[in-house]
Parts: structure tokens; C-alpha cells; sequence
């Protein structure tokens, strides 16, 4: 595939630095909290785990990996795949005290460590990212990001098979 110019030169931009803007937590998909994540956002909003649960998680089914994916409710009704419930306007509610790894680690999670580049699908064809930070702030080396991407190894692995009709 031939990439345009611009978005050659893009998928090599690190520089990052969050602009607030919301768009990751508003529709860019679902926030797989780890069970540690669950603990921790539980206890800061003074719930147990049970309540916290019932209130804010929900089991979605994911075709691609046929597997149900536990992960917070959405905050938009008309998409349960899309919005976190705890982002209102361009604020988190849990931003500065427990935020999940997944929160924790964005962009980087997009950004392909082998090739040290982004991932073709979070750059757009003219050169500009879905995510307003990208290319703003410090350059982060690949170093960083390689950390940043071992401290956060468990991402994604909060499914469970689907079994099937009737079993």
C-alpha cells in the first residue's frame, strides 16, 4: 500500500503531549479496565467492587476475538461501543486518581515499537492524527515509549472465549 507523503512522515511523529480535547474518551471505543484498574477506581469512589461493578462495567461481544470483553458502560446510550462513562465534556472524572492502564499508556498503545512508527490506521491519509496531542510537546524516544509499553503488558486480556450457541 502507498501511504501519501504526509502520512509518511507522520507515522514517525513523537511528539506528544494531551491537548484535552476528550475525543480518546468520547468515541474512539471501549476502556478495558484491569481487575486492578477495577479495584482502584472502586475505592476511590468509595464503592465496593460488587456495586462498582453492577453501576459502571458491562460484557461486550467482540467478533474478532469471538470473546465477550468486559469493559466500562459508555456514557452514550444510542452506543454501547463508544464513549467512557466517566468523561463528561472534555473532563475525566477519574483522570488525576486512578485512570485505567489503557488511559494511562495512550497514544502509545497505537504506536508499533518494531517498526517505530504508528499504527496505519490512527494516521490519516493527509498526515494529521485522530488524537489532537500527536505532534505537539516533547519528543518521546523510542526508549520511553518501550517502557512505557512493558509497564502496561496486560491490555486487552480481559475476555472471555464465547462458547457458542447452545453450550
Amino acid at each position: 500500500m502507498e501511504f501519501s507523503e504526509a502520512k509518511k512522515i507522520a507515522l514517525k511523529e513523537r511528539r506528544f503531549e494531551c491537548q484535552n480535547c476528550g475525543i480518546c474518551c468520547s468515541h474512539k471505543g471501549l476502556i478495558q479496565p484491569s481487575e486492578e484498574n477495577i479495584k482502584d477506581v472502586a475505592k476511590f469512589l468509595q464503592m465496593s467492587e460488587w456495586s462498582f461493578a453492577i453501576r459502571y462495567l458491562q460484557e461486550i461481544y467482540d467478533p474478532n476475538l469471538d470473546a465477550y470483553i468486559l469493559t466500562f458502560k459508555t456514557n452514550n446510550i444510542h452506543d454501547p461501543r463508544n464513549g467512557c462513562i466517566f468523561h463528561f465534556g472534555n473532563f475525566c472524572a477519574i483522570y488525576k486518581s486512578c485512570r485505567t492502564d489503557l488511559c494511562q499508556i495512550f497514544p502509545w498503545n497505537h504506536f508499533d515499537i518494531d517498526n517505530e512508527q504508528w499504527k496505519q490506521d490512527f494516521v490519516y491519509d493527509n498526515g494529521t492524527f485522530w488524537c489532537r496531542g500527536i505532534g505537539k510537546g516533547r519528543e518521546w524516544s523510542i526508549e520511553e515509549i518501550r517502557q512505557m509499553k512493558e509497564k502496561y503488558t496486560k491490555l486487552g486480556f480481559g475476555f472471555k472465549r464465547h462458547l457458542g450457541e447452545g453450550l
